[in-house]
């Protein structure tokens, strides 16, 4: 038992070094961040909001794949969204659902 106490001791003396550590490095790119605009997030979370809630298969839940489709054609271009449709089985019935995919700066070699 000694000698397990004792080589744990070693491995751990030696593993914690004074050295500073000669890992990667990594430096900023100086990429432009477009300014936050506040009104404007709150302006979009707003429009969904006033959908209500978004239960699949109402009214407020394709309402608001309408939006998230149109503002999405309008930002990204209609070669860059797509809308995957699907069907899951909920408790008693067949839930529509859909995911919302669009691509922005497709040319962009650094995406």
């Amino acid at each position: 038992m000694n000698k397990y106490f004792l080589l744990v001791a070693l491995l751990f003396v030696f593993g914690c070094s004074s050295e500073e550590d000669t890992g990667l490095k990594f430096t900023e790119k100086g990429r432009d961040v477009p300014a936050f605009n506040a009104d404007s997030a709150y302006h979009f979370v707003q429009q969904q909001v006033d959908f209500g809630p978004r239960v699949p298969n109402s009214e407020a839940h394709r309402q608001a794949l309408n939006y998230f489709e149109q503002k999405f054609l309008t930002y990204a271009g209609s070669n860059a969204v797509y809308i995957q449709r699907f069907e899951a089985e909920g408790y008693d019935e067949s839930l529509e659902l859909a995911n919302v995919i669009a691509a922005f700066n497709t040319t962009a070699p650094d995406r």
